[in-house]
């Protein structure tokens, strides 16, 4: 049931090379986010901010207004995304602790290796919450390369409620020992690697990686971003408790 619903999936992506040519696969891009609303981008409503990539991507592609999850939950819903199956039947449930003896099995069969069937070069980015010790970790489940960290940007020691959670690690297919809180740096890395690659049919997952728990900025901070932002943004801010 897996196999057929994830070949369903691809087969859907591969429809798109009707017209390319057959000699060149289309490249696929998922980028998958947490914690995001249906008008948190612009195409959809968004205010008080712009998205004009994804606005411009909605306008020139095609945009679907429903879209169901497997769950609404960092590990589950991924496990849901890259097998095709209900994440419950696959013992995977809510979101994975840093260090847990529990992840993606190896005998499921993932999006990315039907990708690699295809002759594929496959990446993620971002995100992973699938285990992290080594067999659970992307290049054990078909993807060549994975740049990213294993759980949520909120199990660090600087989490608001419990501080309990170790260093968040960095890492490059493996773990990285330099340890890195620069997002913007991570997102250069991964773009520039996933071009590189984009010559051969790229399969690229792209999960972004500050979610979870609200990692609130401080008072002044917001003040000045809602003041540049929002008519009376910092009136508003000052009024917040």
């Amino acid at each position: 049931m897996t196999k057929i619903a994830i070949s369903a999936i691809l087969a859907a992506f591969l429809c798109l090379s009707v017209g390319i040519g057959a000699e060149r696969l289309p490249n696929v891009v998922i980028i998958f986010t947490d914690d995001q609303g249906f008008a948190d981008i612009g195409s959809n409503g968004a205010k008080g901010y712009k998205t004009p990539h994804l606005d411009r991507m909605a306008a020139e592609g095609r945009l679907f207004t429903q879209w169901y999850s497997a769950q609404a939950v960092c590990s589950a819903s991924r496990t849901g995304l890259l097998t095709g199956c209900y994440p419950n039947r696959l013992g995977m449930h809510g979101a994975l602790s840093p260090g847990s003896r529990h992840g993606i099995h190896p005998d499921e069969t993932t999006l990315a290796e039907i990708f690699k069937s295809k002759d594929y070069a496959t990446a993620a980015f971002g995100k992973w919450h699938l285990g992290d010790h080594e067999k659970f970790l992307p290049l054990q489940h078909g993807f060549d390369e994975y740049f990213g960290i294993p759980y949520s940007g909120d199990m660090w020691p600087q989490h608001p409620t419990s501080k309990n959670f170790p260093p968040l690690p960095l890492f490059e297919g493996r773990p990285n020992p330099q340890c890195s809180q620069r997002p913007c740096a991570f997102v250069e890395v991964a773009v520039s690697r996933a071009s590189a690659k984009s010559a051969r049919g790229l399969a690229h997952s792209r999960s972004w990686r500050q979610s979870g728990a609200p990692l609130r900025a401080t008072s002044s901070w917001s003040a000045a971003a809602l003041s540049r932002s929002l008519p009376g943004g910092a009136d508003r801010a000052e009024a917040e408790p």
